[in-house]
């Protein structure tokens, strides 16, 4: 009877806007614009490290020397000439191509951020699609628990016409049962509202998500995989990063050399013909900012390893505590659903039956219909409690959330 309600139920919810299955939805979320954000991102750095670990352009100058004031001729002195010189520079050190590993290793980091991002929006997925199986059960509680109060009601008037209870308690009754249907129609509006939350990961498409094809075992938990773990990959690959920016920074101590050769172009009319003329230039790190960059890269490298162990301990605390929640979760379900919920129906019916005799109050009634309202709600609420609990652990562990699909 439950299947009949739930599958009615869907098919009436999902007439209004178009349905996509978990695959489908899967499928957008590799395209999500946020991803493609930190693909971009991604590509940016790498350009930028090939910027990093060039040596820079050549330096062509030409320059006219001691030409005469008067006369600006080219015969008139002997030191008058036409220089052209070309120079570059080198640098004497691996710090070129350490600023460039730097980057790249960023520009990794960010793909590998675009993955987790993926795996997050996945994540939104499951929770939204948890909650409206969630709404969905709470309707067919609700939806059976408005017929048994309206057949109750019809008891009730027939006691009332034979003076058996007072309009009190008719009107309490129908006061419950419009209490019933504001809740239900509330909870239809829910529904509503998570198509549009939906719409974010969809790429703003107006979709409502077909729960018959979500892949529910793929929240069983198989124990840590750390080839998703993307979280743990993105620190690694900032260490890494942060470890060619200290060792850049090292060889940054040693100053670049700039060589330059030029050749000076005289008047025919001096017999020493030409000139040639060489240079070389490099700066003397007597100052204290070259000193003071390797000590900030040593301690990002500190800061770097900080965050990846802190991750790592983290990680391991979440998943005890994660394993525990459950368990406990799994305890509390079993005697909800063993005994306390087998007395409240066995409760509920009693006291209706009584009540059609004359024997038992409205009130009682009333109080035994609420009690096992409650319970159903809660074991519907503490299912989806569960649920959230297996996929957060799946998330933290590094399991895939969309595998066997």
């Amino acid at each position: 009877m439950i299947v009949k309600y739930y599958l009615l139920l869907l098919f009436i919810l999902s007439r209004s806007v178009s349905a996509v299955t978990f695959k489908q939805a899967v499928k957008l979320i590799e395209n999500h614009e946020s991803v493609k954000l930190l693909i971009n991102t991604s590509n940016i750095l790498y350009e930028e490290a090939r910027v990093k670990g060039a040596w820079g352009d050549l330096n062509f100058k030409v320059n006219a020397k001691n030409f005469p004031v008067k006369t600006f001729s080219f015969n008139e002195s002997p030191m008058t000439g036409v220089e052209l010189s070309l120079a570059q520079k080198f640098p004497l050190s691996k710090k070129l191509s350490n600023f460039k590993d730097a980057y790249i290793a960023k520009s990794n980091s960010k793909k590998i951020s675009s993955k987790q991002q993926q795996r997050s929006l996945k994540k939104i997925l499951w929770q939204l699609s948890i909650s409206k199986e969630k709404i969905n059960l709470d309707l067919i509680t609700y939806r059976k628990n408005l017929n048994w109060l309206k057949r109750m009601l019809k008891i009730s008037k027939n006691l009332y016409s034979n003076g058996k209870i007072p309009q009190s308690a008719l009107l309490d009754i129908q006061i419950r049962i419009s209490e019933v249907e504001t809740k239900f129609s509330n909870l239809r509006f829910e529904l509503k509202e998570i198509d549009k939350k939906l719409s974010y990961i969809l790429d703003g498409k107006e979709l409502s998500l077909d729960l018959r094809s979500i892949p529910w075992k793929v929240l069983t938990y198989k124990g840590s995989n750390p080839k998703y773990d993307y979280e743990k990959k993105f620190h690694q690959k900032i260490l890494e990063s942060r470890d060619f920016e200290m060792r850049a920074y090292d060889s940054n101590r040693i100053p670049d050399l700039t060589f330059s050769f030029g050749y000076t172009f005289r008047s025919k009319n001096w017999k020493e013909g030409d000139f040639v003329s060489a240079f070389i230039n490099f700066p003397l790190p007597t100052g204290s900012t070259r000193s003071a960059s390797y000590k900030k890269a040593v301690y990002g490298k500190y800061e770097a390893k900080n965050i990846l162990r802190n991750y790592e301990i983290n990680k391991e605390s979440n998943l005890g505590y994660l394993r525990e929640s459950i368990n406990k979760l799994k305890e509390e379900l079993k005697i909800l659903e063993s005994k306390t919920l087998q007395f409240a129906r066995s409760l509920r019916k009693i006291t209706s039956t009584s009540y059609g005799l004359g024997n038992s109050t409205y009130i009682e009634l009333l109080d035994a219909e609420i009690k096992l309202l409650n319970i159903l709600l809660r074991e519907n609420k503490l299912n989806a409690h569960l649920k959230n609990l297996r996929l957060e652990r799946k998330f933290v562990a590094g399991g895939k959330l969309d595998e066997n699909i």
